[in-house]
C-alpha cells in the first residue's frame, strides 16, 4: 500500500513476490495511465499467517474489528462518501505489467493463431 504524506491511503500497488518496492504503477488495462509512486511510503498489504500448517499468531475479533476501524480512517473521506466516491488507485509494477502481456500474447499465438 501506498501512503500518502499524512499516512492516509494513497494507491495499493500490485507487483511480483521479488519486488519490494514499486516506482511506477500502471492502469492493468489501460497502461497509458500511471502514477509515480517513488516519492511516497509504502506498507505490505499482505502478512503471511500460516507457516507450515500452524498459525503464526493469533487474533480475537475485537482486535481484527479495532483495526479494520483504524485502517478505515485511514482512508480519505472522497473514497468513502457514497455520491461520486473517487476511485481509489490500485495499479500494477511495470513486471508484472509486461509479464501479463507477455501471457497473453502467448495465448493469443497459441489458442488463437495469433489473433488478436
Amino acid at each position: 500500500r501506498v501512503l500518502s504524506r499524512d499516512g492516509s491511503f494513497y494507491a495499493a500497488a500490485v507487483g511480483l513476490a521479488e519486488e519490494q518496492h514499486v516506482d511506477l504503477i500502471f492502469h492493468p488495462f489501460f497502461p497509458e495511465n500511471r502514477s509515480l509512486v517513488t516519492r511516497k511510503e509504502a506498507e505490505p498489504i499482505l502478512h503471511q499467517v500460516m507457516e507450515n500448517g500452524e498459525q503464526r499468531f493469533r487474533t480475537t475479533a475485537s482486535e481484527a474489528a479495532r483495526h479494520a476501524r483504524e485502517r478505515l480512517a485511514r482512508l480519505s473521506p472522497e473514497h468513502k462518501r457514497f455520491e461520486n466516491p473517487h476511485v481509489y488507485k490500485v495499479g500494477i509494477s511495470k513486471k508484472l505489467m509486461n509479464l501479463r502481456s507477455q501471457l497473453v500474447d502467448e495465448f493469443h499465438n497459441t489458442f488463437l493463431g495469433g489473433a488478436k
